[in-house]
């Protein structure tokens, strides 16, 4: 992900050429008014080949004229241009158009800024100051600090230094989603996932879902989405391999036991961004780009999502800020309501009998027609959608543009609502709850009063616990990375 921004002052934040400009016009018509035999035209073009030969932001650069036209210095004439210059100079500063409103939005977002800069420290901070912009950088590096100007690479290293960031060269063969992919796929906490439960506890794991292929079938629903609407697959599959890391073991049930124990609460959502932001590669992360976090902390659709999002992202925990993430949202939906069913029918919970007939005489009878019905039509009212909006897949958090129709959106709610109603609260599920919910509150209650135990299995997080809400923080972390396997097995070797 994007740490920090390095920006240079002049010409990049603000119009450097048009100041210069200005200012050394009116330094010139000042020392003419002072008693400068020479042509207005003629010495501003003398100034400027000392600035070609010396540099810029060179100091004595109308001593060096006047000297080299009349082997002295008039110092009534020299005191008028120096005047004259900074006068102007102060009028004519001025920034871009949007400066502002951009450094707002990357404070927002948490990423640090720094300037480096080739001019002198004391100018440099009279401009930002100036300009009001003393607020919004972490760092300013200039001449004074390094002794050297740019492209060398030393004030930069020393920017990355004061911002305390590592710089990470860009791949030559992959674009940044495609690494955020292969980091999430080659990660811990994606392996993890063969051995979570998604809904449908099985001792073996054989035969049901886990939230692996559960994950694996969301990733190819939204890829087949974004390739007909021509939107970047590769942003949707990695938003796709992610949006699940955070799960606990056994499933929801889990979750739910998690969000009572830790007194701030818990979603899998917000865990899923903590996973890549910081509890991979050992407290590391995996530094992924800020479209596939917040995809991944978004991808739940339903309005009862009840975290909050933070102010380093825009808009509604329910609302991406990209039409892939929004594709995610639906592609979540699609696999789960669909291989639920099909899980319960093969587990004997259910058959295709007690499904409601309205939704399925809208979707289809089989498991491949649902999906494929669900599948086409949101590709088929998105084009029209899209069509009509922006051509680009970055949305506001105003617009939502990836869209079902009213008959199958309504089929889907309700093929949604059968499953909360008359499928998850079978006792061969919601009976899983109470052995769940002993497991893991005795773990929660006991690694609290042995922290040392997670400290010996992971060192790293000795560094986390110091930090915001430390050993509750670090304990639900843990308990949130076992798998169903790994929870009751310590259970069972502490209790």
């Amino acid at each position: 992900m994007i740490k920090a921004v390095i920006f240079d002052l002049d010409n990049t934040l603000l119009d450097f050429v048009k100041m210069k400009q200005v200012a050394v016009e009116k330094a010139v018509d000042a020392m003419i008014d002072a008693g400068l035999k020479i042509p207005k035209l003629e010495m501003v073009e003398k100034i400027y080949q000392v600035y070609w030969r010396e540099g810029i932001e060179d100091q004595q650069v109308f001593d060096k004229v006047l000297f080299e036209e009349f082997g002295t210095i008039d110092y009534k004439i020299l005191a008028a241009g120096i005047i004259g210059y900074r006068q102007a100079k102060e009028g004519a500063l001025s920034l871009y158009p949007h400066v502002q409103l951009t450094l707002m939005n990357l404070l927002k977002k948490g990423i640090k800024m720094a300037i480096v800069s080739d001019a002198p420290k004391l100018a440099v901070w009279l401009r930002i100051v100036s300009l009001g912009l003393q607020h919004y950088f972490d760092a300013v590096v200039t001449y004074d600090d390094t002794g050297e100007k740019k492209p060398s690479a030393k004030p930069f290293q020393k920017a990355l230094d004061l911002l305390q960031v590592k710089p990470e060269e860009e791949c030559p063969v992959r674009t940044c989603y495609q690494k955020d992919k292969d980091r999430i796929l080659h990660s811990l906490s994606f392996r993890l996932l063969k051995y979570k439960t998604n809904v449908f506890l099985s001792t073996t794991g054989e035969k049901f879902r886990t939230r692996l292929t559960h994950t694996l079938e969301v990733s190819q629903i939204a890829r087949t989405i974004c390739r007909a609407l021509r939107l970047n697959e590769d942003l949707a599959e990695a938003i796709a391999l992610g949006h699940d890391l955070g799960h606990t073991p056994f499933g929801h049930i889990g979750e739910k036991v998690l969000n009572r124990l830790y007194k701030k609460g818990f979603h899998h959502a917000e865990q899923s961004l903590r996973v890549v932001d910081l509890l991979e590669k050992n407290g590391q992360g995996l530094n992924l780009t800020y479209e596939v976090r917040d995809g991944i902390l978004k991808h739940t659709k339903g309005k009862k999502t009840f975290y909050e999002v933070s102010e380093n992202f825009q808009g509604s925990p329910n609302l991406p800020s990209t039409l892939e993430g929004q594709v995610v949202q639906f592609a979540d939906w699609i696999a789960y309501i669909n291989h639920d069913i099909d899980d319960a029918i093969n587990m004997g919970l259910i058959n295709n009998a007690d499904l409601p007939s309205e939704p399925i005489k809208v979707l289809g009878n089989r498991h491949s027609q649902r999906i494929d019905t669900m599948v086409r039509n949101i590709i088929a009212n998105s084009s029209t959608s899209l069509a009509t909006g922006s051509s680009t897949s970055l949305t506001t958090s105003s617009q939502q543009k990836i869209v079902m129709n009213a008959d199958v959106l309504d089929a889907t709610v309700n093929l949604r609502k059968f499953l909360f109603d008359e499928v998850y609260t079978l006792p061969a599920i919601s009976g899983e709850s109470k052995r769940a919910s002993e497991i893991l509150s005795f773990l929660y209650a006991h690694c609290l009063k042995n922290f040392e135990l997670i400290l010996h299995e992971l060192p790293w997080t000795k560094k986390l616990s110091t930090h915001q809400d430390g050993i509750e923080r670090i304990v639900t972390d843990y308990l949130a990375s076992l798998t169903d396997a790994q929870a009751q097995s310590l259970y069972e070797k502490l209790k």
